[in-house]
């Protein structure tokens, strides 16, 4: 017999001894009698004996075997729609062991050994959230959500659009999100979407907005807001109120408005440009010159069109003379404190 023979009939009889071998090894711990479906009770029974017995194995041995132990058993078996508790529970001794990388590769594998398990892509997603990867998170929390829409989920969605200033699907969440945190919680999206809506020229949503807002915190900030954050938002709020009410005419809501938006932010030009706009309207001619002053000492762009209306409303009373108008506005300079 030629050596070169030899040594191919040995590597083909080597192969075959591995290949019984590998067979052997993944061949189903129990022996399940003929007859009996492997989706019975009685062969979960068995199975169940098995992998009790594998879970008080030592640690360092227990991830292989049942591993093994998944691997050779029927698919149709009822046990291993328990593996990933079990793989779990290994998961959770190698933490408490100290064994913290062992704990995080288990928990990848478990990712991909049961690439459709609920509770471990949910264990992902909330994972993903706090690593900060929000693609990841928003991925997965969208696979979640489609199938069961929970609040948990909701504002983590919420939370990551928002991150990824991903305004469209934040619309949709965070109506959502504040539904489900009440508004004291929810006052970040809430402030949002007042913004998103004023963007989108929603104004009247805007305002509703707004006005759940000034009613859960009339006097105090949110918590966790200091009033440096927490005031402008009022003063958006207010100015809002005023626009539309001005816009209906109503123009004295339009002053009450912008009288607590002053409140806030004494040197507000807008503001008082169009409390004069709207006590002229309303012929409240000496309130409307007070306004008017005001806006031209704060010598802002608004100065200059205030100053017209000013003189508009000044000369007539003044025997058409502007005699006493530099007094009135220096008199407004020194009750804003400039």
């Amino acid at each position: 017999m030629k050596p070169g023979f030899s040594r191919m009939t040995l590597s083909v009889s080597f192969l075959l001894l591995c290949f019984f071998i590998v067979k052997a090894a993944a061949q189903d711990p129990v022996q399940i009698p003929a007859g009996i479906p492997p989706e019975s009770e009685w062969v979960y029974g068995k199975h169940l004996e098995v992998v009790e017995g594998i879970m008080k194995l030592p640690l360092a041995d227990r991830e292989a075997k049942l591993e093994g132990f998944m691997k050779a058993v029927n698919p149709k078996a009822k046990i291993l729609q328990y593996m990933p508790s079990f793989f779990s529970q290994i998961q959770e001794e190698y933490t408490k062991a100290g064994q913290a990388d062992k704990a995080k590769a288990l928990s990848a594998k478990m990712l991909q050994l049961f690439p459709n398990n609920s509770e471990l892509i949910y264990q992902k997603f909330t994972a993903a959230y706090q690593a900060k990867n929000f693609a990841q998170a928003i991925e997965l929390g969208e696979k979640i959500y489609a199938t069961k829409p929970d609040n948990q989920t909701t504002l983590i969605l919420a939370d990551c659009y928002l991150a990824t200033n991903n305004a469209a699907k934040l619309a949709e969440f965070a109506p959502k999100a504040v539904e489900a945190l009440g508004p004291q919680k929810g006052v970040g999206f809430l402030v949002w979407m007042a913004d998103y809506n004023t963007a989108q020229k929603n104004l009247d949503k805007a305002m509703e907005n707004y006005n759940t807002l000034l009613q859960t915190f009339p006097d105090a900030p949110p918590a966790g807001w200091t009033a440096e954050q927490w005031n402008p938002i009022k003063v958006k709020a207010y100015a809002l109120q005023a626009n539309l009410a001005y816009g209906k005419k109503d123009y004295a809501g339009a002053i009450k408005s912008l009288s607590e938006s002053i409140k806030i932010f004494p040197q507000n030009d807008a503001a008082y440009f169009i409390i004069g706009m709207s006590q002229w309207r309303l012929q409240e001619l000496d309130k409307a010159m007070e306004a008017f002053a005001k806006v031209v000492a704060l010598g802002k762009p608004t100065a200059t069109k205030a100053r017209e209306y000013l003189e508009q409303i000044f000369k007539p009373r003044h025997n058409n003379t502007l005699n006493g108008l530099d007094e009135m506005i220096a008199k407004a300079k020194s009750e804003l404190k400039l």
